[in-house]
């Protein structure tokens, strides 16, 4: 907002994020793993330091913008905040153009947009409010888009082609790992409009699990294949603490390393917290 800045991404694109700039004709932004000590830098889409840069204490952290639950936000001097109640940080930038009353070229207008139906699952997930969708609406007739389905559809299945990608490489296209004290369990999530593609490659997905599970000394790991047009989750799981987190948590019982958990579209919303109150707890 009348700065000059740079964005950086912090790991490699997803196939989806690959279709969408190259559908829009954008460069992929710059990948970073450090910065120089006492750099200025805004935090967007996270707010803990498991998911932010190497060495972000070392750094000046001058804003952050999200929507996702605050973990343990800790700052040496006083920042901006922007966090709002909605299914994408696309949604708040596009609320924080329109404060500033700025203007938002075509190709700014259609990334925000894809990052909406991309979090939403184009207005599926439980986590989508009438605001992020109002919104998704404006920018699609504002650039012409008369199929806003169609155009969401073309993403998700750019998402579901990974050929054959390596599959701890799958496990790590949205993965994130989630603290409570000193415990911390891994969760990853694939969602696809082919689920039968990571269920045919089960055991190879089930057997890398393992490893980030003991190289990181994560109490538990779940990897989640989010049927998109189906509307349903089919979470993958390592070992016995998993089974007996998932029954406890959403009475789901495990068969052959696969539980069912229905409609539970949202790691956010939906997995995330229910799991941290059982590990709270066990």
């Amino acid at each position: 907002m009348g700065q000059n800045a740079e964005a950086y991404r912090l790991g490699d694109l997803n196939k989806e994020t690959e279709f969408v700039l190259k559908n829009i004709g954008v460069e992929p932004p710059k990948m970073i793993t450090t910065l120089d000590a006492g750099s200025e830098v805004v935090l967007v889409d996270h707010n803990v330091k498991s998911q932010a840069i190497d060495g972000l204490d070392t750094l000046k952290v001058k804003c952050i913008i999200d929507h996702h639950l605050v973990e343990s936000l800790s700052t040496s001097e006083p920042i901006q905040l922007r966090f709002d109640p909605v299914c994408s940080t696309c949604s708040i930038l596009f609320l924080m153009f329109a404060e500033q009353d700025l203007e938002i070229p075509d190709h700014v207008a259609k990334m925000i947009l894809a990052g909406i139906l991309s979090d939403s699952l184009a207005f599926r997930s439980s986590t989508t409010t009438e605001e992020d969708r109002e919104i998704a609406e404006y920018l699609a007739e504002d650039l012409g888009i008369s199929d806003i389905q169609a155009f969401a559809k073309a993403m998700f299945d750019a998402k579901s082609d990974l050929g054959d990608m390596a599959t701890r490489k799958i496990l790590e296209l949205d993965y994130k790992v989630f603290s409570i004290g000193e415990k911390k369990f891994g969760y990853g999530v694939m969602e696809t409009t082919s689920p039968a593609y990571a269920m045919g490659r089960k055991n190879e997905i089930i057997s890398d699990m393992r490893a980030p599970k003991e190289e990181t000394g994560l109490n538990a790991i779940f990897f989640s294949v989010v049927d998109i047009l189906a509307e349903k989750n089919l979470t993958f799981v390592a070992g016995d603490v998993e089974k007996e987190a998932l029954k406890a948590s959403f009475g789901a019982d495990t068969i052959d390393m696969v539980a069912d958990l229905g409609g539970r579209l949202s790691r956010k919303k939906e997995l995330e917290p229910a799991l941290r109150a059982y590990f709270e707890k066990n």
